[in-house]
């Protein structure tokens, strides 16, 4: 078995039985994270006093970084065939609510961890490790996540995506319609997938041209944006009308996710390995879209970052 985000470091805690608030800090940034689903809480910037993270004001979505595994979007009626038998698993599956346990822990780096049980069984019949890394260098924050298929011999399936929720307007005085998001590497116009019911419809549309796409209140009226098989892997975050924004990088990744609810004052960044279910899909977990193989004993990594400013 390939080495872990752990394997080499020096520092082990021992599993947490609570939600507690763990903290990540340097001269620069203030970040805490939270051990139900390893989910960012806080981006704080100590030398302009801004928080770059959504709040998870219920009243709009009452999360603000969940972990997307090991599904990523919703399955055609919630529910996957595997070798004849059916499971049913909710949009983005579980582990966004699992608690996960400290497995090293400096002042600004941070691994954390969750594993296959038997509940975890009822709904998704692999035996599976997930490390969840965290780390602060300057003004940049690194997210890093590592799957371990922990079986003896089954290849194991699975999708995996990130869900950050980034606030807009970031400074006072400023409005959600003064931000805009910048996408290198993207042609002259870009098609979205629309989701019908959660799911992948057949329509698509034109939109961001020249990958830049002006935020409004009615934005995102007809869902998330969806993109498939794009070259892109930067986004710019900012407004003329401010020096600030966030400048968020990632690689490798075949699908790109944007969303947020109307007049709610956030956007989310999805890079996703996995997709929602197509409406005309026949249920089989295997069958579905760009489905990750992982064989026996083999580890699958991927991960973000963001450069705050």
């Amino acid at each position: 078995m390939q080495e872990t985000l752990w394997s080499n470091w020096s520092t082990f805690l021992q599993p947490e039985a609570t939600d507690d608030m763990l903290t990540l800090e340097n001269d620069i940034l203030k970040v805490e994270v939270g051990e139900t689903g390893a989910e960012l809480r806080s981006i704080f910037h100590k030398l302009n006093g801004l928080q770059y993270l959504w709040d998870g004001n219920p009243q709009f979505w009452n999360r603000r970084a969940p972990l997307l595994f090991p599904i990523v979007g919703r399955l055609k009626n919630d529910t996957m065939s595997y070798q004849g038998q059916n499971y049913h698993m909710t949009q983005h599956g579980f582990v966004r609510d699992m608690l996960f346990e400290i497995m090293a822990s400096t002042t600004q780096e941070i691994t954390l961890k969750c594993e296959s049980n038997s509940e975890t069984k009822m709904k998704y019949p692999f035996e599976w490790v997930l490390y969840n890394k965290y780390s602060v260098n300057n003004n940049i924050l690194s997210v890093e996540s590592e799957v371990v298929n922990n079986s003896n011999s089954e290849p194991m399936l699975f999708s995996i995506g990130y869900h950050p929720a980034f606030r807009v307007p970031l400074v006072e005085n400023l409005s959600y319609e003064d931000y805009e998001l910048t996408l290198n590497h993207v042609p002259s116009s870009l098609q979205r997938h629309l989701i019908k019911d959660g799911l992948i419809d057949n329509v698509t549309e034109s939109c961001l041209k020249g990958g830049l796409l002006s935020l409004s209140a009615d934005t995102f009226a007809n869902d998330a944006m969806v993109f498939k098989n794009i070259d892109t892997d930067e986004i710019i975050l900012s407004s003329q009308r401010s020096p600030h924004g966030i400048r968020f990088m990632y690689k490798g990744f075949p699908y790109l996710g944007i969303w947020s609810k109307p007049n709610a004052h956030f956007v989310c960044l999805e890079p996703w390995h996995g997709i929602a279910d197509h409406v005309s899909h026949d249920g089989n977990f295997e069958n579905k879209e760009d489905i990750i193989q992982l064989a026996s004993g083999e580890t699958f990594r991927c991960g973000y970052q963001v450069a705050l400013y």
